[in-house]
């Protein structure tokens, strides 16, 4: 048997392993998805201490800022957001090939929502109401 036919097995077993791997999808976002409650409460908290920063809206402030990370509460420093927004209502965190919104609603001042968002799919991690 030549070095070609021994390594058609093992080639074999390896995108059998990659086709399950993709499908069980091990992204970072999978992994943001299914955090515990806890998780998301500090992360909104933090976000929250972003927020008086604002206005951070350009693309070169966002990746400075973003590559502060001693000026960043830990939550989100673990992260490693490439880019960072802030407004008076909304913190946008770029993460790899995903975003993580903490944003005022739209209907209900008073209301604040974690959302993740990729591309074709957007989750609600998180919600709270804050006094007006």
């Amino acid at each position: 048997m030549n070095s070609r036919q021994s390594l058609k097995p093992i080639i074999g077993t390896l995108w059998i392993v990659v086709a399950i791997c993709v499908s069980c999808d091990f992204s970072d976002y999978s992994h943001f998805l299914h955090r515990e409650k806890d998780y998301y409460v500090r992360l909104a908290e933090d976000c929250d201490t972003l927020l008086p920063r604002a206005p951070v809206t350009t693309s070169a402030e966002t990746r400075r800022f973003a590559q502060e990370t001693n000026t960043l509460p830990a939550t989100i420093r673990e992260l490693h957001p490439t880019h960072i927004q802030i407004t008076g209502d909304a913190v946008l965190l770029t993460v790899g090939s995903y975003f993580i919104v903490w944003r005022q609603s739209d209907q209900d001042k008073q209301l604040w929502i974690l959302v993740a968002y990729r591309e074709g799919h957007r989750q609600e991690v998180y919600s709270h109401k804050k006094p007006a």
